[in-house]
């Protein structure tokens, strides 16, 4: 048939190409070939032209025979579902033992005719798998387990491992004892803070596990304010406080914290706008500080300092503290918690959980300090929802110019 005309016509082995009846030195070694030769399209294509094949090359009865029992056999070894799984006294398992005496028979034939079977590693090799098989199934059954999932017996998992141990620090094919116990501890390590593809946890959960961060407790505060707001009637107000203030195991070690530099330089912006907050000159004085009183007291100010050019102010320590708060407070709520509607209140709800220290004197320190928290409160908000805004926007850009592309 024209090679042109090939694919016009119905074909019994579409599969099966010269890289199955003649495979280079690569190609020998992989699997899903040698399953595909001795699949069903081939005893399919026996079939229908065993009248030409026996006109050709004689009988073709013993190698459909063959055929049909090494496919049997990749049958019953890659089972992957419970109908098709492997059961102790099953047709399947019997096949087995009688594959066993098959390959004893045809080892000893071979002997008289001198060539015609397996290498010996080859035919070991596959004596032990089958024989191991029937014995792992026997001892599942023996404790409570009804069939077994030959699928899930294969070596390439332990073969990617040998591979990997050969290939580390350099092609190394005969990797001494210690380098492979090194290897294998490195390996392992890897593994358990490698962030899986798919799951139902964040890459940043398993990442963490690197860090030596402790658990801290529920402070007496923590607790007592949920117990004022159950005592009030505000049961929501108490469950997101809850949710907010007492953390998983693990968040811990997943929340960001901001550079202690870059919150003393907001800070500064916020000391300027509370500023015009008051007209108590004793709590406009308290909440600034020269600069060079700023560099000898605290080693935030460098970064303020650095990109001085005679226009930035110098928060106080009461203010530096209390927008450090604040910060830590806010990447905390938003590092385990998405935003929704309801993150400004839920935010309020978790910032009565914490301590903040109070800004001017005493007649105005209450009322300063709660107008400073609701301005940077609102500011780190608008923060946030500007730069997911722009990353939305980003997206969508993208996958605009990705579909154009794609048409084009």
């Amino acid at each position: 048939m024209e090679k042109g005309l090939q694919k016009r016509v119905f074909e019994v082995m579409p599969k099966i190409t010269n890289a199955h009846l003649s495979p280079d030195a690569f190609q020998k070694m992989r699997v899903g070939l040698a399953f595909q030769l001795f699949g069903d399209e081939v005893i399919k294509v026996l079939f229908l032209y065993s009248k030409k094949i026996e006109k050709a090359c004689g009988p073709v009865a013993p190698t459909e025979c063959f055929v049909d029992k090494i496919n049997r056999l990749i049958r019953v070894m890659t089972s992957r579902t419970p109908k098709k799984a492997l059961y102790l006294r099953s047709s399947n398992c019997q096949f087995l033992e009688e594959f066993l005496s098959y390959l004893t028979e045809w080892e000893q034939y071979t002997k008289v005719t001198n060539g015609g079977f397996l290498s010996e590693n080859t035919a070991d090799g596959l004596r032990v798998t089958i024989k191991s098989t029937v014995e792992l199934l026997e001892f599942l059954t023996s404790v409570g387990f009804r069939y077994l999932l030959t699928a899930n017996l294969s070596q390439d998992k332990l073969a990617n491992v040998f591979g990997i141990v050969r290939q580390m620090s350099g092609t190394n094919d005969h990797p001494t004892a210690a380098q492979f116990l090194i290897t294998i501890n490195a390996l392992v390590f890897y593994n358990l803070a490698r962030p899986p593809k798919s799951g139902n946890c964040s890459p940043q959960v398993i990442t963490s596990l690197i860090s030596g961060t402790k658990l801290q407790p529920p402070t007496q505060r923590t607790i007592d304010a949920v117990d004022c707001l159950i005592d009030e009637g505000n049961f929501s107000g108490a469950e997101a406080a809850l949710v907010s203030c007492i953390s998983a195991d693990h968040t811990p070690c997943v929340v960001q914290k901001s550079h202690y530099m870059l919150t003393y330089y907001i800070a500064g912006y916020v000391a300027r706008n509370a500023l015009r907050m008051t007209q108590c000159e004793h709590c406009g004085s308290s909440l600034t500080t020269d600069k060079s009183e700023a560099m000898r007291s605290d080693q935030a100010s460098q970064f303020t300092a650095k990109f001085d050019n005679g226009g930035l102010l110098y928060p106080s320590g009461p203010p530096s503290a209390a927008i450090g708060v604040l910060e830590d407070s806010f990447t905390t709520y938003i590092s385990v918690n998405k935003l929704h509607e309801k993150s400004l209140v839920d935010f309020s709800a978790f910032l009565r959980n914490i301590e903040l220290p109070l800004l001017g004197c005493k007649v105005h320190a209450a009322a300063l300090t709660k107008n400073v928290v609701k301005f940077y409160v609102l500011l780190r908000f608008r923060f946030l929802t500007k730069s997911q805004n722009n990353e939305k926007a980003e997206k969508q850009q993208r996958m605009k110019l990705l579909k154009l592309r794609r048409c084009n």
